[in-house]
């Protein structure tokens, strides 16, 4: 008996495959089979990366800029990686675009690694908390948003399901005192071991500066960090904690730089157990 080759999946099946897929693959079957687009259309997308500001939308490598020209129309500037596309007219306002563009990619129950925030977009106020949650496991902010935008961050969390969120980092310049501050308030706390904070650096340069800040004020001795292996961003250096904790600093890349980074490099401080 001969066997179909050919034979389609099932509802059930195609709901399961969809589900399983990268952003850019349900994209591709959505352009091409149109008979799948509903079934697409029900499950939310998994996102490497998402930035969100008020004029800008940037989901993975591809970003989304749009300039107000009018009540009733405006400019979209679109990229993927280093490739620009020419500039586009559209006849709807660019928070009519902002709007349809961010329903199309973030939806209730969107995963997001990494979510980078500069600010918030008026439509993301006018949201309903119940409607849209997030399952983000990593939320990275500007420094301001340790000060003057509480406010805003504390507005940003309610869409996201915080049983999902591994990390928050502050991404913040080495010149500012604070950077030099925080492992000393560290020193002197109850941290539990695993507890872990990093700031964004513009140079790895500043990085280093920073260990030797610590060498020479306050004994810091070098040290490599286990999980990090032969890598040169293993080395760091450390300083002795109560409670059988070392207070560890190391840096490295972040990610593959791009204009929105605020800084392709972090300084890293952990809490580990003195026997690391």
């Amino acid at each position: 008996m001969e066997v179909p080759t050919n034979k389609p999946l099932s509802y059930d099946a195609s709901k399961a495959v969809l589900k399983s897929m990268n952003l850019e693959t349900r994209e591709a079957i959505n352009k091409r089979i149109p008979s799948l687009r509903v079934i697409d259309s029900l499950f939310p997308y998994e996102l490497e990366k998402v930035l969100m500001s008020t004029d800008r939308l940037n989901f993975n490598d591809r970003e989304w800029f749009f300039i107000k020209r009018g009540n009733d129309h405006c400019d979209l500037m679109m990229s993927s990686g280093t490739q620009e596309a020419p500039i586009r007219r559209l006849d709807m306002s660019a928070d009519a675009a902002y709007r349809k563009l961010f329903d199309a990619y973030i939806r209730n129950g969107t995963r997001i690694r990494t979510l980078y925030h500069t600010d918030i977009p008026e439509m993301l106020m006018e949201k309903d908390p119940e409607e849209l949650r997030l399952k983000v496991q990593n939320l990275e902010l500007p420094a301001a948003f340790m000060g003057n935008h509480v406010a805003d961050y504390e507005h940003l969390t309610r869409f996201i399901d915080l049983g999902t969120l591994k990390g928050v980092i502050y991404q913040m310049n080495s010149n500012n005192r604070a950077i030099l501050d925080k492992p000393e308030i560290w020193l002197a706390s109850d941290k539990p071991i695993g507890s872990r904070f990093s700031w964004g650096q513009t140079y790895y340069d500043d990085v280093l500066d920073i260990f030797k800040h610590y060498e020479k004020e306050k004994g810091a001795v070098p040290w490599k960090h286990p999980r990090l292996g032969n890598s040169f961003h293993a080395h760091g250096v450390k300083l002795s904690m109560e409670g059988g904790r070392n207070l560890v600093m190391f840096g490295g890349a972040t990610k593959k730089y791009k204009w929105f980074d605020i800084a392709p490099w972090t300084f890293d401080i952990e809490v580990m157990a003195a026997d690391v």
